[in-house]
């Protein structure tokens, strides 16, 4: 593969992302003018509720209030989300203030996401030594939208693909280099994009197996001379990056809060948010069944922000009852389960005083908080154990369903404000295809991929994302497969070539 046909691949998607992104911002603001809706923050990005938690922090450092999440009014706030993305915000907002930074950083994003592409034509050449194929691929990283519909956003989205993009792209240039020197600077290279991911996504972390399975096999497994020492050695230099960033931002959040916080903290004592003991119980309830969080939004907020706000009808906590399934409540029993969600009503109600005065809660949770979802958990253990098959097996199984059946398109405008149009719509099943296609070549090179190291990269790692949001956190929203579905399109190449294999020596049989 040459530079310059990579080169041409990497601009002309960037290209297309440029105008496919500035037409969808141009949808946002005619929405904006004629419903008075807010879609766009200061005329420039796409806003996101989440933008509280990346872009506030940096507001409020700036304003000389620390680095905090807004409200920015207990210890909570520090480490609500770690640094990553915010970072990257601040260098703009520093030298160019918010107005600017918002115009700069969203091309900036689209730059980078260009550079990936070059990136990703290297990487499925290492793969598949063919130009062809790699053009293919490469086209497909570039111009669907899955992987570049997020860069107008001011979110963990808009860069976590490049991220994951640049550190295998340095993993797999190390493992191929001869020179000991270079090969060591590139896995360098490669823990260091591992490293700002994971402070970016946390989960990414998972990712971590890549690089430990390829350091091991190349400084240890595939050499005549095997030397646990040097496997040791070279392995503590690699580490050396992520370990360093991520214990700095820890001690960081230790002399602030006097708390060992390695990473993020959603759920915190002091916090002004719904993330309490009492949400977890509810939200870990409606996972046993494969509630959608979207759908569990539209009951449980009702309940909570208007308890805080002082209306404690039991208008909200039947709508709660209403929202389940009738055999959970015939089950449990509607009683029971009335008096849960009215205690649950009456915990976040005593929390009307903190957010009347914004100041920040009690450091400790209180006993009606604990006992509430003690009772909660009650409910969970008695839901395993009487359906064992349906929390291991089918739950699962419903969440791995809303991660694959769609069309990974509801962030984009130009696909949600033409859902009447049969052609844009046509193009949202295709899109959908080929995002079943990509998690189906996941699941066939399971059973068919032979090397075992290329198994770890492509199909291990991924499926370890997959088991994650499905049976451990068990909810999904299509970004949260994000950081790893270039990876898993890259798995695609191997699906193509073990056919080809398979076809080819099929005929060999054949010949007389």
């Amino acid at each position: 593969m040459n530079k310059k046909t990579a080169f041409v691949i990497a601009v002309f998607s960037t290209l297309n992302a440029f105008f496919f992104n500035e037409y969808n911002l141009s949808l946002f603001r005619k929405a904006d003018a004629s419903n008075n809706t807010r879609s766009l923050v200061l005329n420039e990005t796409v806003f996101s509720p989440d933008d509280e938690y990346y872009i506030s922090p940096v507001e409020n450092y700036l304003a000389g209030k620390g680095w905090k999440r807004s409200p920015a009014v207990g210890n909570g706030d520090y480490f609500r989300r770690v640094p990553g993305y915010s970072l990257v915000y601040l260098v703009f907002a520093k030298l160019y203030g918010h107005q600017t930074a918002h115009h700069l950083i969203k091309y900036f994003q689209l730059i980078l996401f260009g550079v990936s592409v070059y990136c990703f034509c290297f990487i499925v050449f290492s793969i598949t030594k063919q130009k062809l194929l790699t053009i293919i691929f490469s086209l497909l990283f570039g111009l669907v939208p899955f992987f570049s519909g997020w860069v107008y956003y001011t979110m963990t989205e808009a860069i976590t693909p490049t991220l994951m993009v640049f550190y295998v792209f340095y993993l797999l240039r190390a493992y191929h280099q001869n020179d000991e020197k270079k090969k060591l600077l590139n896995y360098v290279a490669a823990s260091f994009f591992l490293g700002y991911i994971i402070l970016t996504r946390p989960y990414t972390g998972i990712a971590g197996l890549m690089i430990a399975a390829i350091v091991i096999n190349d400084y240890y497994l595939k050499r005549e001379s095997k030397s646990f020492l040097l496997l040791l050695k070279k392995t503590a230099i690699i580490s050396m990056l992520p370990l360093l960033m991520i214990s700095t931002w820890t001690i960081r959040n230790y002399i602030l809060t006097s708390e060992f916080v390695p990473l993020e903290k959603a759920f915190h004592p002091q916090s002004l948010d719904r993330m309490k003991p009492e949400f977890n119980g509810m939200v870990s309830f409606a996972k046993c069944w494969g509630e959608d969080g979207s759908y569990f939004n539209t009951y449980e907020q009702p309940l909570y922000y208007r308890a805080i706000s002082g209306d404690t009808s039991f208008t909200y906590v039947e709508q709660v009852l209403n929202s389940w399934p009738k055999n959970i409540i015939d089950e449990f029993g509607y009683q029971r389960l009335y008096n849960i969600v009215k205690e649950h009503q009456r915990v976040a109600f005593m929390q009307k005083k903190y957010y009347d005065k914004n100041i920040a809660m009690p450091d400790q949770y209180s006993p009606e908080q604990i006992k509430l979802q003690q009772q909660y958990n009650e409910l969970i253990n008695e839901y395993k154990q009487k359906h064992f098959f349906s929390y291991w097996i089918k739950t699962p199984l419903i969440y791995l369903k809303r991660m694959v059946v769609h069309s990974n398109s509801s962030n984009i405008a130009f696909f949600q404000k033409n859902r009447d149009n049969r052609i844009i719509n046509l193009i949202r099943y295709k899109l959908a295809l080929l995002h079943i296609i990509i998690y189906s070549c996941l699941f066939f090179n399971l059973f068919f991929m032979k090397n075992d190291l290329n198994k770890t990269l492509f199909v291990y790692t991924p499926l370890l994302f997959v088991l994650f949001f499905t049976v451990i956190h068990r909810e999904i929203e299509q970004r949260y497969m994000l950081p790893i579905l270039p990876v898993m399109l890259m798995g695609v190449t191997f699906t193509y070539q073990i056919i080809i294999s398979s076809k080819q020596k099929t005929q060999l049989n054949q010949l007389p």
